[in-house]
């Protein structure tokens, strides 16, 4: 399996998918300033809103899946839109979460379809599996962030680590990916029964679902695949491989290898 002439043609940084990562990358760089100051908090909405917009634009491989992301992204947008004009409404914030929750999650399995969808690898659907992996981290952070509308000090963070006294949405994204990547600092905790739920499902979320549903081993095996150019030797193992197996030319190759222990070295430890 190579990759198609017309991709390998164009260069990564005009991949259709890359623009729509440069944005959300630039979103996560700029989330732990967005407390520092007010006008910071406005471009990173201001950011959200065109993330949501470029999400949307991926989702064209399909009529359906693009009307419906159009359909979750109008009220998303009005709702951010709403928050950055008049920040702080208590049914705002828990409404602008929880839809953000539908959409994301929405987002991330049109994209998981558009990556799976044939069995050829291209960069483009390398950068749509990058965007995937952030938006399942933005739906944890949104959901912590639902969690702690109705229970403030359902997570905490160590004095040390939150100068401003409080747990802002930046602080929950950075939650997320610690999580999401195993790689958890220790300097925010989930206290309440709810976050704690929260926290062990995004723990468990990827033993929970199977390997190819996977973000992360998806990603990891399509770069396998792309840096060995298709081929068979770097394919990844799973049910559809192991279905490809002649059994009487492996039992073949096994008494080829293996029928004559006489020719074997030995080595007495």
């Amino acid at each position: 399996m190579t990759l198609p002439n017309e991709v390998i043609a164009k260069p990564w940084w005009c991949q259709p998918s890359f623009s729509m990562v440069l944005v959300l990358a630039l979103s996560l760089v700029l989330y732990p300033f967005a407390d520092t100051a007010r006008w910071l908090h406005q471009l990173v909405q201001l950011i959200d809103i065109v993330a949501v917009l470029m999400i949307v634009r991926m989702l064209r491989h399909n009529e359906v899946i693009f009307q419906s992301g159009w359909i979750i992204s109008i009220p998303l947008m009005a709702l951010h839109t709403i928050n950055l004009i008049w920040p702080g409404i208590t049914a705002v914030v828990i409404a602008l979460h929880s839809v953000q929750i539908v959409f994301h999650s929405y987002a991330a399995m049109a994209l998981m379809s558009y990556v799976l969808r044939d069995d050829v690898i291209t960069l483009d659907e390398l950068f749509a599996l990058a965007a995937t992996y952030v938006l399942m981290a933005l739906v944890w952070a949104s959901a912590y962030a639902l969690v702690i509308q109705f229970d403030p000090n359902a997570v905490f963070v160590n004095p040390t680590n939150n100068p401003k006294g409080y747990v802002s949405f930046a602080d929950l994204v950075y939650y997320s990916i610690t999580t999401l990547t195993s790689t958890g600092y220790g300097e925010i905790t989930p206290v309440s029964p709810a976050a704690r739920a929260l926290a062990m499902l995004q723990q468990f979320e990827a033993v929970l679902r199977n390997k190819d549903a996977n973000p992360a081993a998806v990603f990891g095996d399509t770069v396998q695949m792309t840096l060995g150019n298709g081929s068979p030797r770097v394919r990844p193992l799973s049910v559809a491989t192991l279905a490809e197996l002649e059994p009487s030319q492996l039992l073949a190759i096994y008494r080829q290898r293996f029928g004559n222990p006489g020719r074997f070295a030995w080595l007495f430890v």
